[in-house]
């Protein structure tokens, strides 16, 4: 009856197994997060303790305001395609071990379009601290490149962990002040207990079990409906009302998504502990280190704001190939700006932005395919251009 009513999810967990043998994982001591290269919004395998099967059936993250935008791979086809792939990287973190991922939505809902998405996944561990090896972060970088507001957006992951020998007969509880809900294989063994802290923002908009006999297995569900009411707390179940087959659902928002490559930060803690005690106290040190990396990001976003008296662009992964290139330039003070690409006989081949923009540091990944060769980019703004010398390898 299991496998037949799982039968949505098992693409997704087929996926998740070939990946964990592809060597993208990060092992911070006693867990083991393997991430999924494969569907570009799900998260891969989380072995906890280490060296035992993956306790991940399927996973993955959401983001939405509405019905008719809802982002997702939950129990489908991934919305979302690969930008940039995976690699390992050293910001926005310091001395901790990551790898990357950016994806865009495929522009298959009615609005908005074009939200990019930049995934980090981070363990420090045994290898630096110790105390924190008990738990991998998941951080989400979302980027809106659009000239519109978004308002009212939701994120959030959604978790289907099996526990145990029958994972039909697991509980979970929701601790609220800690924004923690967790799973364990039964009522009577607690070992070990899994589960999914909202370590940023501080304010959760959902932290739920989802029962999968109301969510899951039912013809057309989740629909989008139930997805979007999930990601704004409508539908919430605290603790298991039953032992059964659940999954983990937790969110954050509603945030208002400023226009032209402003971005929100989303982060997440996946925790293990022998029993429910121990998980809630990693979970505390998952929150603890990430209140201090938090800061560091935004201690220099603030610098790069300051330095952006000054007009500045940065080619990223360069050269590189087609579709793997960033763009960060800054913008001294409210200015019509401009930022094109020319191939090597100064003609355009796309125009990146062209319009008033705020005072900042903004990003952008370039979406065109390009052919290899060399490019330039020139951005205008407060009376100067700036050129950069792009080339594109095959």
């Amino acid at each position: 009856m299991r496998l037949g009513s799982k039968i949505m999810w098992c693409l997704v967990a087929l996926v998740c197994s070939a990946v964990f043998s592809s060597g993208q994982s990060i092992d911070t001591g006693n867990c083991c997060l393997a991430v999924d290269t494969s569907l570009a919004c799900a998260i891969g395998n989380f072995q906890y303790p280490k060296y035992t099967p993956s306790i991940i059936f399927a996973s993955s993250m959401l983001l939405g305001h509405s019905e008719s935008y809802v982002v997702d791979c939950w129990a489908n086809q991934s919305d979302w395609r690969w930008v940039v792939g995976w690699t390992g990287i050293v910001p926005p973190l310091y001395g901790s071990e990551q790898t990357l991922g950016s994806h865009v939505d495929d522009g298959n809902h009615p609005a908005p379009r074009g939200i990019r998405a930049r995934r980090y996944f981070v363990g420090r561990g045994s290898r630096h601290w110790p105390a924190f090896d008990d738990f991998a972060v998941l951080i989400y970088n979302y980027i809106n490149p659009t000239d519109s507001t978004i308002r009212g957006l939701y994120a959030g992951v959604v978790v289907d962990f099996d526990l145990g020998t029958a994972p039909t007969s697991n509980v979970g509880r929701t601790d609220p002040s800690r924004r923690f809900t967790y799973m364990q294989p039964s009522s009577g063994n607690q070992n070990p207990t899994v589960g999914v802290r909202l370590l940023y923002p501080r304010t959760a908009a959902n932290n739920s079990l989802v029962d999968h006999a109301l969510y899951l297995y039912p013809p057309g569900q989740p629909s989008e409906l139930t997805k979007m009411r999930f990601l704004n707390g409508t539908i919430r179940l605290e603790n298991s009302t039953r032992p059964y087959d659940y999954s983990i659902f937790v969110s954050a928002g509603p945030f208002d998504f400023q226009p032209r490559d402003s971005s929100i930060w989303v982060v997440y803690g996946l925790v293990g502990g022998a029993d429910s005690a121990t998980a809630r106290i990693h979970s505390d040190s998952a929150q603890s280190w990430c209140d201090r990396e938090m800061v560091r990001i935004e201690e220099k976003r603030l610098l790069e704001f300051v330095q952006a008296r000054v007009a500045r662009l940065r080619i990223l992964q360069n050269p590189s190939v087609s579709r793997n290139v960033w763009i960060r330039y800054s913008i001294p003070g409210p200015s019509k700006a401009k930022l094109v690409i020319y191939n090597s006989l100064g003609q355009i081949v796309e125009v990146l932005l062209d319009g008033e923009v705020k005072a900042g540091v903004y990003e952008k990944v370039i979406l065109k395919d390009l052919d290899a060769g060399v490019y330039f980019i020139s951005l205008q703004c407060a009376g100067r251009t700036i050129t950069g010398k792009l080339v594109i390898v095959e």
